[in-house]
């Protein structure tokens, strides 16, 4: 089976477009190609604790609130390879082959719990059902973000607490492994936080009601978390940013409560003898709960009531309310209903199902087992609600029921009989798979020529492409004031800093350029003087959707006299050199 894992990660290297990501650098989104960046200041002598994107809204720059345990094997690679191929074309390679590798560890660790929980047959359809997931694409050639690495992660949590502990000694290894990949996930990537929560939920739920061995694995996972948690902020962090509040990125905030939680959890285990399973203990456990919570809102419920801090309307509303992994359910049956067909209603069909296994169980472990996948399921139902990329890490969970119940429902199928409920169960299998259920939504929108309104891409456009962007390279290294989602492609490409790009903690920038790109020549002259751009650069395409903009006047050849046009040819990209300060 592993081979087919492989042989199923390199259909994903035939598939994709590996020329224009090897050579050229085309990454699929602008947050790849933000952590390439990233990436290539690290290896060319930028401090590992120096998070900051310098180029980003410079002087000061802008934190990044990134983790290096993504960019740490990603440089390796091109370290590795530069000697030999060059630093452009070690990066593209590396930027091709991570994703895959991780891909492989994916499908591999997924068939060996499938084969462990229900036998080889649902195995290998587990692989299948996660080949036909919306969120495959997260681990696709050029994919060198982090929610694939946060993927694999936690469906590493997933198995180290739902896996029965052989022996006291295997309890301890599964609840360690538990603690470091929940610790590791939360300094990749604040997602995965409500799912840490809840396997931490289902471990000390099997301690308070008496499962064997889940005293040694409950203290070693609470034990664990709350170590490791520090140790790697610590391991990425400037000592002087230690006490920076970031509620955003793993910082004080979260390390409190995942010390607290944590080693509150382990203390619990450690001192359950003196109560007996059932009620004494859920009530130890809720105390201990309550005593990691309080201090935590009480210090902190700002981190809960508003993440992302203070954003200014414009950008809320414009930018971030037009991102489509940022959409909230309502907006995204208007803007994006592939996504929720393909990737939410798989979330909430598996919860359903799961939830009824666990009902119909012969076994407390069995029940165990589907209980904590319906929650990781239905938390990621909840978090979609609000954002769409909930359904990202929750995605780790889905091929564990699909593949079973492909399973059940071809078993059903092959014994014949009881059409009717073979027939129910394999539509409930086939409505898991995402790619199946957006077909006929995707075949309805080309048959009768509807699609829905377009959101943000944040697809580098051809505008943005490298062989486009390095036109600019021919000028003196300067400021530019650019529409928003051209700003990573101009770092990656050239050696100009930039006022704006797509990443919250920029937020100043992004509203000063989605009010120069948007409004009158008195908005641009505003953004010019608060930002201190040196030149202007914008798509002449990306105006075509605002005719009454001054940007739309000017990429048709209107004469400024505070700007020269330095980039002006019938290309789509266009830039101007501030001439005169306004």
């Amino acid at each position: 089976m592993p081979a087919l894992a492989l042989f199923s990660a390199a259909m994903v290297v035939v598939t994709a477009p590996l020329t224009g990501i090897v050579r050229e650098l085309s990454l699929p989104d602008t947050d790849d190609a933000m952590r390439l960046v990233q990436v290539l200041d690290l290896i060319r002598g930028q401090d590992w604790f120096d998070k900051v994107q310098h180029r980003l809204m410079p002087p000061a720059g802008t934190a990044m609130h990134w983790s290096r345990l993504v960019d740490a094997p990603i440089a390796f690679g091109i370290v590795a390879l530069r000697p030999i191929l060059g630093e452009r074309l070690a990066a593209g390679l590396v930027a091709a082959g991570w994703p895959v590798l991780l891909l492989a560890a994916y499908l591999v660790a997924l068939w060996c719990v499938a084969l462990r929980w229900h036998g080889p047959r649902a195995a290998w359809l587990a692989v299948l059902a996660a080949s036909q997931m919306t969120t495959i694409g997260l681990f696709a050639p050029g994919r060198i973000d982090h929610h694939n690495l946060q993927i694999l992660a936690i469906l590493g949590l997933i198995a180290a607490v739902c896996d029965p502990p052989a022996g006291r000694r295997g309890a301890v290894l599964r609840g360690s492994a538990a603690g470091i990949l929940s610790a590791m996930s939360l300094a990749i990537g604040l997602e995965s936080l409500p799912f840490v929560a809840a396997a931490g939920v289902a471990a000390t739920a099997t301690w308070a009601f008496g499962q064997p061995r889940a005293k040694a694995r409950l203290a070693a996972f609470g034990a664990s978390l709350a170590l490791a948690a520090p140790i790697l902020f610590a391991a990425e962090t400037a000592r002087v940013q230690w006490l920076t509040l970031r509620c955003d990125a793993l910082s004080p905030p979260w390390l409190l409560l995942a010390i607290l939680g944590g080693g509150g959890a382990a203390a619990a285990a450690l001192a359950g003898a003196r109560f007996r399973p059932g009620l004494p203990r859920l009530l130890l456990a809720a105390f201990m709960g309550a005593g990691a919570l309080t201090p935590f809102l009480a210090l902190y419920s700002g981190c809960v009531l508003n993440p992302l801090g203070s954003l200014p309307e414009i950008v809320r509303h414009d930018w971030l309310g037009m991102v489509a992994e940022a959409l909230q359910l309502t907006r995204a049956l208007v803007f994006s209903p592939e996504m929720v067909v393909g990737g939410i209603l798989p979330l909430a069909v598996g919860a359903a199902v799961a939830l009824v296994r666990a009902r119909t169980a012969t076994s407390d472990q069995t029940a165990y087992r589907e209980l904590v996948l319906a929650s990781m399921l239905a938390l990621g139902v909840a978090i979609a609600t609000l954002q769409l990329r909930g359904i990202y890490v929750a995605s780790a969970a889905l091929p564990l029921v699909a593949g079973p119940a492909l399973d059940r429902a071809l078993n059903r199928l092959l014994r014949g009989g009881e059409p009717a409920r073979a027939a129910v169960s394999l539509a409930l299998a086939l409505a898991m798979l995402g790619k199946a259920a957006a077909l006929p939504l995707t075949v309805a929108q080309a048959a009768f020529g509807r699609h829905p309104p377009a959101v943000v891409s944040r697809h580098i456009s051809d505008c943005a492409e490298g062989k486009r962007l390095e036109e600019l390279n021919g000028f003196a290294p300067g400021t530019l004031l650019a529409p928003v989602d051209l700003g990573t492609g101009i770092l990656l490409f050239t050696p100009h800093a930039i006022v704006a790009a797509p990443y919250h903690r920029a937020a100043e920038g992004i509203a000063a350029s989605l009010s120069a790109f948007s409004g009158a020549e008195e908005a641009m002259l505003a953004a010019v003087r608060s930002t201190g751009a040196d030149i202007v650069a914008l798509c002449r395409s990306w105006t075509e959707g605002n005719p009454g903009s001054f940007a739309y006047t000017l990429a048709r050849g209107a004469g400024v006299p505070w700007l020269e046009p330095i980039l002006a040819g019938p290309g789509d990209l266009m830039a101007w050199r501030v001439v005169r300060r306004p």
